[in-house]
């Protein structure tokens, strides 16, 4: 049987038509669904890296977020636009506000306004001085907090000179023309606010208050524990080496002993042990002093995967980095 050309394309346009919508169908639905399956792997990896107390801070906010919201809408329905004020104008050298009733004007000088606005920029950074330095921040943060508010300043006195150097023409008087007073709304009262919007939100605050609570009190037990925990486990290896007990099992067992103090502090959920490279980022991430920990870590590694046969430098070198994190972790305790 033979078939004429222009058949031949008419069936194969019809029956490959449904063929090709649904083939492209499936295949956006593939595309979908692997795009959904990238972003939620993302959004678990970057949950999974937030430790327990970052994770305690997002659901504090989220709470003040949602009791903030709460009271916005409580309060839309009593909600009533007033208008606004004009924005201050320099005249003569002299700073022109607008007082609230619009009936007059609050004249201030350059000067006094200059004064007046490097006084609050002053204060702001001395009692943010004084906050970083009790979170015990490095002078380099604040130096670059207070550069940025030195700029902004600088910024400030910049515009202000420009405006005031801006050439100005001489016009007529401006003419008050009375505008009809519209008539007031015609409202009815609201009425009393009803009783269980009250309880939701003294709950609310209540649950956001005893979450905060929690959160503070957590956070200052657990702030040198981990510390004090790393410590004790450096002095009891630097004993059991003293003592006699072999240095291969001594390094192998602080090891394991400090790598699973980090991982609860972290709140780190692994089947098997850490890497050293981990290790050693999670000890300098809490601050202890890098060349004790690298060494310690060597030994382990000599200890863990070689036919290792400690000599009495090996010794020597092991109490020296232990005693080197013994004495970071006295001066936190003492600092704390």
């Amino acid at each position: 049987m033979t078939f004429s050309p222009g058949c031949y394309v008419l069936k194969t346009v019809s029956f490959s038509q449904p063929v090709y919508q649904k083939h492209h169908k499936h295949l956006f639905l593939k595309q979908k669904n692997f795009f959904d399956s990238v972003v939620i792997l993302a959004f678990r990896k970057f949950f999974k890296k937030m430790t327990g107390t970052v994770k305690r801070k997002a659901l504090i906010i989220f709470g003040i977020v949602i009791l903030i919201t709460i009271l916005l809408a409580i309060s839309l329905p009593g909600l009533e636009f007033e208008p606004g004020m004009p924005l201050p104008a320099v005249e003569n050298k002299n700073v022109v506000v607008a007082a609230p009733q619009q009936d007059h004007f609050e004249v201030i000088s350059i000067n006094r306004f200059l004064a007046i606005f490097f006084g609050i920029l002053l204060t702001i950074t001395i009692v943010f001085i004084i906050y970083k330095v009790i979170k015990r921040s490095s002078w380099k943060d604040i130096f670059n907090v207070i550069r940025i508010l030195i700029g902004l300043g600088l910024l400030m006195v910049f515009i202000i000179w420009v405006i005031l150097m801006m050439p100005r023409s001489e016009g007529s008087p401006p003419v008050s023309v009375p505008l009809p007073t519209p008539e007031p709304p015609v409202t009815a009262p609201l009425g009393p606010v009803p009783s269980y919007v009250l309880w939701l939100v003294g709950l609310s605050l209540l649950v956001v208050g005893i979450l905060i609570f929690i959160w503070i009190y957590r956070s200052s037990q657990k702030q040198t524990t981990a510390i004090d925990l790393l410590g004790l486990e450096a002095e009891k290896a630097r004993e059991e080496i003293r003592i006699g007990i072999g240095l291969k099992d001594v390094i192998l067992k602080c090891y394991k002993q400090m790598s699973r103090v980090m991982e609860e502090d972290r709140e780190i959920e692994r089947r098997f042990f850490m890497t050293t490279g981990e290790f050693e980022k999670l000890l300098s991430e809490a601050g202890v002093p890098g060349e004790p920990v690298h060494e310690l870590t060597r030994l382990f590694d000599a200890a863990r995967y070689g036919n290792w046969q400690p000599t009495t430098e090996d010794e020597q070198k092991a109490i020296d980095c232990l005693e080197a994190i013994i004495s970071f972790c006295q001066a936190s305790r003492e600092m704390s």
